[in-house]
């Protein structure tokens, strides 16, 4: 008799516990609805090149003046809360001829110097909407695990949706989750730094599938916002027109 509970037991046992293992093993990944957000634009602002004088401000070095300038500019024919695409900050510096500046020097200006320039024909303009949901701070290394442990249903494609893309995307979707993140860049490769204790970031490598936190490595450039690397190139970091063409975009892991 008591041998007849054993063995009944031992069933009962291993019946949960094979369950509890089809639990385990019957997990998919399955697709997550993207948020596509109110995306930046770009605008093409057209001049009639125009001259214009402006006085150097204390610390101000030549990019910084015209900007400033394309600023003021834009501000009047009715641009608010934009960021001036640096190429067409850089092609103004190019061909501002050196006898416009005192130094003849354009890495040399001097503050109250007086400096006069020509418009370009065209002023590129990166407008800023409600890009990122208001959210309150959050830090935690295992929730950043969390939040990336996701896969790409979009293939990788150079020049359509590469590294570039698939970092801005992992930047949007940690922001809104409350994290500080930010967009770095070396000379050919493009990732994901986030905060997860004050002062302290670690490193993300997006291109992988799914999205993994990798060693820290050093980089060139560092964007606090989707508007500063547009910025600097406004055409390689819009993957809302990649999610956008596709029905499916990521997926998480579910158990049933």
């Amino acid at each position: 008799m008591k041998g007849q509970k054993t063995v009944i037991l031992l069933s009962i046992f291993m019946f949960l516990f094979s369950g509890c293992i089809e639990m385990v093993d019957r997990q998919e990944w399955q697709p997550e609805k993207v948020r596509i957000p109110y995306c930046p634009e770009v605008e093409v602002v057209s001049t009639n090149q125009e001259y214009v004088s402006v006085r150097v401000r204390k610390g101000e070095c030549l990019s910084m003046v015209i900007e400033r300038v394309f600023s003021i500019y834009l501000m009047k024919k009715g641009y608010s809360g934009t960021y001036n695409f640096s190429k067409t900050l850089y092609a103004v510096i190019r061909s501002m001829p050196k006898t416009a500046l005192k130094s003849r020097n354009k890495n040399l200006i001097y503050t109250g110097e007086e400096i006069k320039f020509r418009l370009p024909y065209q002023i590129v303009v990166i407008k800023r909407f409600n890009y990122y949901l208001p959210s309150k701070r959050i830090y935690g290394l295992n929730k950043v695990k969390a939040i990336i442990d996701f896969k790409w249903f979009v293939h990788y494609k150079e020049n359509y949706f590469d590294c570039t893309e698939r970092s801005a995307f992992v930047e949007y979707l940690l922001e809104n989750e409350g994290f500080k993140a930010e967009i770095v860049e070396n000379i050919n490769h493009c990732w994901i730094i986030v905060e997860v204790e004050p002062d302290r970031f670690v490193h993300v490598e997006a291109v992988a599938n799914p999205p993994y936190i990798i060693t820290d490595k050093p980089y060139l450039h560092c964007y606090n916002s989707i508007y500063e690397a547009m910025h600097r190139n406004a055409d390689e970091y819009d993957w809302w027109n990649v999610a956008a063409e596709h029905r499916k975009f990521i997926s998480r892991k579910v158990s049933w």
